[in-house]
């Protein structure tokens, strides 16, 4: 799968002034799952910038429920969190962003194979706070991803809201991606969850 974005990008609006936000969107192997670059400003007291706004993200054409809650998590180096997803009704769109050190983000189709031919299938690419991408992920993908710094911020605007009981996940090593790790740091939970196939199963 691509490490970098096929550049099919969506300009900010021609009458953007200097120093406003203004973001860029970006296709992936996936139609329904988008890429997308911001833009942020820097000067002697640090830097300025903006994750997710409304109005921006309908003029790219990307109209999505309202963000209902926003969480964040903080990694050392070679932390794997993942694979996760809420089932209906909390199945939750979210906007999966970098803003402290990097990352592989890793996200795995898991929508039953009558509604698409895609199951299993994987995109996988790097963010960073440096290069201003998230990740926009719809319902119907795991996510997870791979800390590569030793404090590394990530932050997800979601469209549902936390619920234990909805709360989901398949196993890391369990769809053949190549995290290039051989001993990562995992929580036991995510250790514990089931495979792919298990899940296929269960749809089946």
């Amino acid at each position: 799968m691509p490490q970098q974005p096929t550049d099919h990008s969506v300009m900010p609006n021609e009458g953007t002034t200097a120093n406003a936000p203004s973001f860029q969107l970006y296709s992936t192997p996936f139609s329904d799952l988008a890429l997308i670059k911001r833009t942020n400003y820097s000067d002697t007291r640090g830097t300025f910038g903006k994750l997710y706004s409304s109005k921006l993200f309908a003029d790219m054409g990307v109209n999505m429920n309202e963000f209902k809650e926003t969480i964040f998590s903080i990694s050392t180096k070679d932390v794997i969190r993942g694979m996760h997803y809420q089932d209906d009704p909390y199945a939750s769109s979210k906007l999966v962003s970098v803003v402290k050190g990097s990352i592989i983000d890793v996200v795995v189709c898991i929508k039953p194979y009558h509604v698409s031919r895609e199951f299993g299938k994987i995109y996988s690419c790097y963010m960073s706070a440096n290069n201003c991408r998230s990740l926009l992920i719809p319902p119907g993908y795991a996510h997870g991803f791979r800390s590569l710094d030793e404090e590394t911020i990530v932050v997800y605007n979601q469209s549902a809201d936390y619920s234990s009981d909805h709360d989901k996940g398949i196993n890391y090593l369990s769809f053949g991606f190549n995290w290039n790790i051989s001993d990562p740091i995992v929580s036991e939970k995510d250790r514990s969850l089931p495979t792919l196939a298990e899940l296929q199963d269960l749809m089946d």
